[in-house]
């Protein structure tokens, strides 16, 4: 039998056996997240989970989103963050101002969840609403200024699905509402996304109540009776309609100045941008009609033809009416405001007045009173044709609004006092 070796060589003596050697492992990075903007009772859970508050009152900041509003999350496991929007961003643009406004509200119509302290899962980068607590159907926008202007808002909101559109209403800082939009489309809000509303539709309304159109004149008009207090308004460039022979506009503030007991008639002309108003007594002979040069603070009828609905046309004299302000049995008093200017061809100024659209003869150099801050730089005289007019002496250098208050003796069936001021 026949033994078998190995031939491989025998290691050395001196060399080492082979060992097992432990390498230093390195630990799993560190995962860090951050909600921005900062709030000092926001929380997170290692997961990833935040707890924010997302409010139901924003302040309204025209062409922007105010601060600290917008909640963003973020996750790294490095040293920069790449932050992922919660809400829905909400736009909308209002054309015209609101005078009076204090607030607005923006409300799903099926009462659905806009706003409360969420719960925010990081979601591997793509932020959910979980739950909400102390929920609010309902975000008040403030408005810190007498007024809202035109432009463009936004909100934030939590980004739900809407049912049946959104209602968004107007108040006034006493909380009476001045007018409110509403829509029925459904709106499937996206997280991240900017959702806009769109320019609102605002109706003239006056203390609420919206006013009709007249689409023949290109006119809105209703009936008021001003109880005295101050006047909301939606829906008109009030600090630039106003008609300073009725109301008074300061510091975001609409005063109605005259009678309250009797019931007028509030056009607003949108193509001119112009609020004119009105009484009952209009329809009756009593009523004088005032023509001058340069331009009334009243819509006009075109001079030559008489059809209504020109306005603002300086190429000839034309007339307006002066409304009542306060009756008698032996007086009426009207007014009117007449914007006048030395810009037109006449040189001075003009006014002619008539009583029922056709007599003339109603101003005299003898029984008629001129009176007033300005009363000086005008005279009654003959302008050439046989027609007493009350005109400027020496030609009109006081450019501006000029306050006419006329007292109509319906005895003597003539003006007998005009009382001038200059308003600016």
């Amino acid at each position: 039998m026949k033994s078998v070796y190995s031939t491989a060589p025998l290691p050395p003596a001196s060399s080492p056996l082979p060992q097992r050697v432990n390498l230093p492992i390195s630990p799993a990075p560190a995962t860090y997240y951050a909600l921005y903007p900062y709030q000092a009772d926001a929380k997170c859970t290692a997961g990833g989970v935040f707890t924010a508050e997302l409010p139901a009152t924003q302040p309204l900041v025209a062409g922007e989103l105010a601060d600290n509003l917008n909640l963003t999350v973020a996750m790294t496991t490095g040293t920069s963050f790449a932050f992922k929007n919660v809400g829905t961003i909400l736009a909308f643009r209002l054309t015209n101002v609101v005078t009076n406004c204090s607030y607005v509200t923006i409300e799903g119509n099926n009462s659905e969840t806009l706003a409360g302290t969420l719960t925010i899962d990081y979601n591997g980068g793509d932020p959910s609403v979980t739950s909400v607590a102390s929920p609010s159907t309902v975000v008040t926008l403030t408005n810190s200024n007498p007024t809202l202007d035109s432009g463009t808002y936004f909100c934030v909101v939590n980004p739900v699905n809407i049912t049946g559109g959104f209602t968004i209403t107007f108040y006034d800082g006493s909380d009476n509402e001045i007018t409110h939009v509403s829509s029925t489309k459904p709106v499937n809000m996206t997280r991240g996304k900017l959702l806009n509303l769109g320019t609102l539709p605002l109706k003239p309304t006056i203390n609420g109540t919206a006013l009709t159109y007249d689409s023949v004149n290109k006119r809105y008009y209703g009936d008021f009776t001003f109880d005295g207090s101050a006047i909301s308004m939606s829906g008109i460039d009030i600090a630039h309609a106003v008609n300073p022979d009725f109301f008074s506009y300061s510091a975001g503030v609409l005063t109605f100045l005259r009678s309250t007991s009797i019931t007028w008639t509030v056009e607003y002309f949108t193509d001119y941008n112009f609020i004119w108003v009105s009484n009952t007594m209009l329809g009756f002979p009593d009523v004088l009609y005032v023509v001058g040069n340069g331009k009334s603070a009243c819509p006009s009828y075109e001079h030559a033809t008489g059809e209504p609905g020109v306005m603002w046309n300086l190429s000839a004299p034309y007339f307006c009416v002066a409304p009542l302000i306060e009756t008698t049995a032996e007086a009426h008093t009207l007014q009117v405001t007449m914007s006048v200017s030395t810009g037109n061809s006449w040189g001075d100024v003009r006014v002619y007045f008539g009583k029922g659209g056709g007599n003339w003869a109603t101003l005299s150099s003898s029984a008629t009173v001129i009176s007033g801050d300005n009363a000086s730089s005008f005279e009654i005289a003959d302008d050439g044709g046989g027609t007493m007019t009350l005109h400027s002496k020496a030609g009109f250098d006081k450019d501006g609004y000029y306050r006419m208050v006329l007292t109509y003796d319906r005895t003597e069936n003539i003006i007998t006092g005009i009382a001038l001021t200059k308003l600016d």
